[in-house]
């Protein structure tokens, strides 16, 4: 009997050591699918692949052997299928999804950031503000509409409308932020405004300005108007919509 144990150990052993050459019958069920996903999608017209699709490829990313499928549908039950969530995932929602992390975390963060500096380059051409709101507007958004807690922010521009620079100029609990007057006037000098576009978020997702919000731009406009800066406007950054004080006539 101890010389058959033996020679089973020594087998296992070999086993081991020398890894099995895959066969059709061995592969495992998955094998191939990530190429053949690929390929699908860089076949199918823009703007076309599902949802779920999108996240499986990219999760091939930061999961480099497990089955990213069930993932991707997991995701998307815990956005109520609203992809655009996923972009502003924190460290709190990966903890609620198996098989996602601080991979995962990185990536979408990389990605926010190439999508904010798009925006950014298109904002900083000559007359971008004026000949197209929707510019800016989705820059405010994919900035700022999925924050937890409430920014406050100013859009410095020049003599032709070209973007400056973007200040962060508070950032609050959630549901306020401290704004500093002074600290704007500095600001607006310090970068030779001419005039600006303040915006801030409403993490409740209601962009309705509160009366404190109307009192606030009052009194900066007050402000940057004893050195020549024009307020344009104030957009107030919802969930899912927004809210301007230009066009509601509040900046009179």
């Amino acid at each position: 009997m101890a010389v058959n144990e033996n020679i089973a150990d020594v087998q296992k052993i070999q086993e081991l050591s020398y890894p099995i050459k895959q066969t059709k019958a061995n592969k495992p069920f998955f094998h191939g699918h990530r190429d053949r996903e690929r390929t699908r999608i860089m076949k199918t017209p823009f703007g076309k692949v599902s949802k779920r699709d999108l996240l499986e490829v990219l999760l091939y990313y930061c999961n480099a052997r497990s089955d990213t499928k069930p993932i991707a549908t997991e995701i998307l039950k815990y956005t109520g299928g609203d992809i655009r969530k996923v972009l502003f995932f924190e460290e709190h929602d990966v903890k609620n999804i198996k098989g996602v992390g601080d991979t995962f975390l990185c990536l979408l963060r990389v990605m926010r950031e190439i999508i904010s500096n798009s925006f950014r380059e298109d904002l900083m051409e000559e007359r971008a503000v004026f000949e197209s709101w929707n510019i800016v507007h989705d820059y405010l958004k994919i900035n700022m509409s999925h924050l937890n807690v409430e920014h406050f922010r100013m859009l410095i521009l020049g003599s032709k409308n070209e973007l400056i620079t973007d200040c962060l100029i508070a950032q609050g609990t959630v549901n306020h932020a401290n704004v500093y007057i002074r600290e704007i006037v500095k600001m607006a000098l310090d970068n030779f405004a001419i005039s600006v576009i303040l915006a801030h978020n409403h993490p409740s997702g209601d962009p309705t300005p509160s009366q404190s919000d109307i009192e606030i731009t009052k009194s900066i406009m007050a402000a940057l108007n004893t050195i020549s800066v024009r307020v344009q406007d104030h957009i107030v950054v919802g969930k899912k919509s927004m809210y301007s004080f230009l066009q509601n006539g509040l900046l009179n």
